[in-house]
């Protein structure tokens, strides 16, 4: 009997530190599992707000990018125009130029 208390005494505050151990890394990993979850709640907004950051500069660079192939757009109908009248006067021009040559032979004959 004396050497099962003997052996109790050394054992029992042994497996009571080893339940003390227990207890506390539960409690800790249970921290860490809330402190992971609020991290990862923070991650989550930060997303949301980045994505919603990069969708409306996106619309901004979608709507510039309309107004710009809409100016291109009016700037080719602008140079279509001012080369085809400038094609018509050319051919204004030259048609002129044929017929003042044709008058000037007239005048030599």
């Amino acid at each position: 009997r004396a050497q099962r208390m003997a052996t109790l005494r050394v054992f029992l505050p042994a497996a009571a530190e080893r339940r003390r151990r227990k207890l506390m890394t539960s409690c800790l990993s249970g921290w860490k599992r809330g402190c992971w979850s609020l991290r990862g709640l923070r991650v989550e907004e930060e997303v949301r707000a980045a994505r919603s950051m990069f969708e409306q500069q996106e619309k901004e660079l979608k709507s510039q990018l309309k107004d710009a192939r809409e100016m291109i757009d009016d700037l080719r109908e602008e140079l279509a125009r001012k080369d085809s009248l400038t094609y018509k006067q050319a051919c204004a021009s030259e048609q002129e130029i044929l017929s003042l040559q044709e008058s000037l032979r007239r005048q030599q004959d």
